[in-house]
């Protein structure tokens, strides 16, 4: 995320929420485009969604709520200006205390679980959204 190698702005970005009985929601974003319009909206986005996730307590229906709140913007219905509209792939992850780890994803974005040096993939590339619980061997 921190490398950004020719474009002149960081559009990636992430966010951490938890809620009162424990939930912690983490919200990645990869910003498409370069602009200080792309990067402030991956921003707000990614605060968004993992405070939907957090809330809720689940990283489907956090990611649903924030997707669906964009697609109904009208100017996304027209198919010339959604395509100067920011956008990013995201992956929305949350943790219940004592519950398995669980992942809402969609785009190109990927994540990974690191346990015991080992390194499982979680998440497949370009898929409309997809959704997966992860069971920890702990």
């Amino acid at each position: 995320m921190q490398n950004i190698g020719g474009r002149s702005a960081q559009c990636d970005a992430t966010a951490v929420r938890s809620s009162r009985d424990g939930v912690r929601a983490f919200a990645f974003l990869d910003g498409i485009g370069s602009s200080t319009e792309a990067r402030e909206w991956t921003r707000r986005a990614a605060v968004q969604l993992a405070t939907a996730a957090a809330r809720g307590g689940d990283a489907e229906a956090g990611l649903r709520a924030v997707y669906n709140r964009y697609a109904a913007d009208p100017d996304r219905q027209d198919p010339y200006l959604r395509r100067y509209m920011p956008s990013a792939a995201v992956v929305v992850a949350v943790t219940r205390p004592g519950q398995t780890l669980t992942l809402a994803w969609c785009g190109d974005s990927r994540a990974y679980l690191l346990e015991r040096a080992i390194v499982r993939r979680l998440t497949e590339d370009h898929n409309c959204r997809r959704v997966v619980a992860v069971m920890s061997s702990r």
